[in-house]
């Protein structure tokens, strides 16, 4: 009974995602529905029949959990909110006639002055950053260390959410070489373009972040798409294999790089082959782990709300996001430990902040039940209105594929990882880039 629950949620992305009105294909539903697919059905099915192959390490105490029946049923509920949600704003936009967009109008000049801008000023900021550890190497040596909170770096620290900046480079730097006239511009665009990619690996090194370098990449495919308002299957397939190869081989290449630039390639190779060794699982198995925690965590949210002294939270992590933004040494108030922090306690016992909740498990520790009802229907809302909003800007402006791809991706991060604090961060330099371009923008109305 509680596994035909999963099918059935698969059935019904599936059903609502070819059966829906579209302004465009890659759109934040889109990405909502990939991600709950992949975490709400492929995942758990795999679990049942696969067993514990298919998690993550650190999750493994928790599997318990995950066979009571109600996890099932919260994903179910969390699925039908959305669509209800999304139905009852949607219908509302298909019964205007028109809506206000935005139309955005500038100069290759503009564009190829801005990069140049944002690549120094990037490349300023990390050099800040890494300089509270000793520097770009060691940074990258104590990269998964510092992630897990083993090393916490001075007053330098908050400048890391600045790194996605290299995304926006990189985006923009691609859409104008493939759509610039001029021959001496697309050099430009083409040396902006291999520099981005160059500190969008330096910065998912720094990370200690596979996925973070491979979302970068395929990225491009998706704005591509978005430009040419096609699908193409043969390069979709090619990213779709090259991100697996990283996912699989990823782990042991970060855990190696010390030894590559500590010693020699040969005792580089060595550690990669010793912790490949090590892992008994195929590539099917290595990248459904990576999706394994927001199912995992519904069954340790539920008991840590109705077994446990701990309050509901709220919704008070939205609030956190906000302060989160600030420099904590500009701030002299102590805000308390954010969602991830104690998704992370009730599996593992420890105050760190490694294991994010997901959408589900996010809805209960906030309001409980109701909770997952009240966060289904509000990204259910903010999708339907996200999407005709990006859908008349891209109707107008190509170029506008950059922004309309990274807000949309950044949409479905609700059900992969639901921590407000990580996400809010994650897109602030969108808005900040956004909030820059307020002057080439020019207010249209658009038929819908």
């Amino acid at each position: 009974m509680t596994v035909s629950l999963y099918f059935l949620i698969g059935f019904l992305i599936i059903l609502f995602e070819y059966s829906r009105k579209k302004s465009y294909s890659y759109d934040t539903t889109f990405f909502f529905n990939v991600y709950f697919f992949i975490c709400y059905c492929i995942v758990p099915i795999c679990i049942f029949f696969g067993g514990s192959d298919y998690l993550d390490n650190k999750l493994y105490k928790s599997l318990d959990y995950f066979y009571k029946s109600y996890v099932a049923w919260y994903c179910l509920l969390a699925l039908v909110s959305f669509f209800c949600g999304y139905f009852i704003f949607g219908n509302i936009y298909f019964k205007r006639n028109t809506s206000l967009s935005f139309k955005l109008k500038f100069t290759e000049r503009h564009i190829i002055y801005f990069l140049f801008f944002n690549i120094s000023f990037l490349i300023f900021i990390i050099y800040l950053y890494s300089s509270q550890f000793g520097g770009l190497i060691d940074s990258i040596i104590l990269a998964k260390s510092i992630r897990n909170g083993e090393f916490v770096g001075n007053k330098f620290s908050f400048l890391k959410r600045f790194f996605s900046l290299s995304l926006i480079s990189l985006y923009f730097s691609y859409t104008f070489l493939v759509t610039s006239p001029s021959p001496s511009r697309r050099k430009v665009f083409k040396f902006i373009f291999l520099l981005s990619i160059a500190l969008v690996i330096c910065v998912g090194l720094l990370n200690a972040s596979r996925g973070f370098i491979i979302i970068s990449l395929l990225g491009i495919y998706f704005i591509k798409c978005l430009q040419d308002k096609k699908i193409y299957f043969t390069q979709l397939a090619i990213s779709g294999l090259f991100g697996m190869f990283i996912i699989y081989m990823g782990n042991a290449l970060l855990l190696s790089l010390p030894k590559l630039i500590a010693a020699d390639w040969p005792t580089f190779l060595n550690s990669v082959d010793y912790y490949m060794s090590h892992n008994s699982r195929n590539i099917f198995m290595s990248i459904l782990s990576n999706f394994s925690h927001p199912v995992m965590s519904i069954g340790v949210a539920h008991e840590s709300v109705f077994s446990s002294n701990e309050s509901i939270r709220f919704f008070s992590d939205f609030v956190y996001a906000i302060f989160s933004l600030v420099p904590s040494f500009l701030l002299n108030i102590q805000t308390p430990e954010t969602i991830a922090y104690l998704n992370t306690y009730n599996h593992l016992g420890v105050y760190e902040s490694i294991i994010p909740p997901g959408l589900v498990a996010f809805g209960l520790y906030s309001f409980g039940p109701p909770g997952i009802v009240i966060y289904g229907l509000f990204l259910g809302a903010s999708s339907a209105t996200l999407n005709r909003f990006f859908g008349g800007i891209l109707s107008h402006s190509k170029n506008a594929s950059v922004f309309v791809y990274v807000f949309s991706y950044s949409f479905g991060l609700f059900v992969f990882n639901s921590e407000p604090r990580v996400m809010l961060q994650s897109i602030f330099t969108y808005i900040l880039v956004l909030l820059l371009f307020i002057p080439f923008f020019k207010i249209v109305r658009v038929k819908i």
